[in-house]
């Protein structure tokens, strides 16, 4: 949920539905289920890793020919084709890219493919002015929270981020950008209190499109594992992983 308006901008995507569990219950499910059905879909994957089975019992019931995923708990009943359980020392993208050669048997390109909308771009453009950016600078972005729960335990603490960026602007001149959700503002400005030097807070402030446009012109990108870290390396910026 959530993530429709970056997916639905690929020109490979066709059509995006989205789902909030939690908000629709299980009168959404039913319509959502229905709405898979019309489509009559071949092949259905699951690309969701926890032990809970709700995802893979959707594709179940909209009656896909095909069903793949993870063999994980109860998911795996509901599955025809099954990759062994997740491997959490292995890079996220490459535990994906297990069902895609499960299914085909085949190599797969994994080339780095992320589309950038021009209007956002346009958008972060002018805010870089504002900020005060200018063009060639050295930018660097930081993103300092984690997506799941045993991943913030994990999580780098908000001084040693302050440190990074303070050695980052005074020893490189880099332009600092911390990212993060709404939730994450907090943390972010935590950060930046602590900071002898200026980073600026783009946390709950740009959408998704907008965020991939300023990961875009970034020269590095700094992060616990999250979805942002996904997006950088989906376009082929550096990234140091924490």
């Amino acid at each position: 949920k959530g993530l429709g308006e970056l997916i639905s901008s690929t020109s490979y995507v066709d059509n995006v539905l989205e789902l909030s569990i939690p908000k629709n219950g299980l009168a959404g499910i039913i319509r959502f289920t229905s709405q898979l059905r019309k489509f009559r879909f071949d092949l259905a994957i699951d690309l969701l890793t926890r032990s809970d089975w709700i995802s893979a019992f959707i594709l179940a019931l909209a009656r896909a020919s095909c069903k793949a995923g993870y063999d994980v708990g109860l998911r795996s009943f509901f599955l025809n084709f099954r990759v062994r359980p997740f491997n959490e020392t292995k890079y996220e993208v490459e535990n994906v890219l297990d069902i895609v050669r499960t299914i085909s048997g085949e190599p797969v390109d994994t080339s780095p493919l992320l589309p950038v909308e021009t209007r956002a771009q346009e958008f972060i453009g002018e805010r870089f002015k504002g900020w005060g950016i200018s063009d060639g600078g050295l930018l660097i972005g930081i993103h300092p929270g984690a997506a799941k729960l045993y991943m913030q335990k994990k999580a780098w603490p908000p001084e040693k981020f302050s440190q990074l960026a303070d050695i980052l602007v005074e020893k490189y001149k880099a332009g600092v950008f911390l990212t993060g959700s709404p939730e994450e503002v907090d943390l972010c400005q935590s950060i930046v209190q602590r900071m002898k030097r200026k980073a600026v807070i783009v946390a709950g402030k740009i959408n998704i499109t907008q965020l991939v446009a300023l990961v875009s012109n970034l020269c590095l990108f700094i992060s616990n594992h999250s979805g942002p870290l996904q997006i950088a390396v989906a376009l082929d910026v550096p990234t140091v992983v924490i």
